[in-house]
């Protein structure tokens, strides 16, 4: 799970908590304290398109489940098991949300 809080240190407020699939176990995804990084709107690996990325280390993203670049269909939907290359897919309504929201200055754990 994701969870989405809103606050300061010693008052944190949950504002989501996301359904999401990490990192398989042979590709692991870091674990941490990180700064927001880029984002973007989406990238293409082979021949699956994933939407709304947010960068929180190195290759490390945060992005939507996987749909096909050719006609962008829905390849791999799968949430709630550890499937990736160590990004976090969300659903691509929640990858929109986390992407859009300015998070200047915010902490990933």
């Amino acid at each position: 799970k994701v969870g989405v809080f809103q606050g300061w240190q010693g008052n944190w407020n949950n504002i989501a908590y996301w359904d999401c699939s990490d990192g398989a176990p042979s590709t692991p995804t870091v674990e941490g304290v990180f700064r927001v990084g880029s984002k973007g709107h989406y990238f293409d690996s082979g021949s699956s398109r994933c939407y709304w990325y947010t960068q929180f280390y190195g290759n490390y993203l945060f992005h939507s489940v996987l749909y096909s670049k050719y006609n962008g269909a829905l390849v791999d939907g799968r949430l709630g098991m550890a499937l990736s290359h160590g990004c976090v897919r969300l659903d691509i309504n929640n990858s929109s949300s986390l992407s859009l929201v300015n998070y200047r200055k915010s902490s990933l754990f």
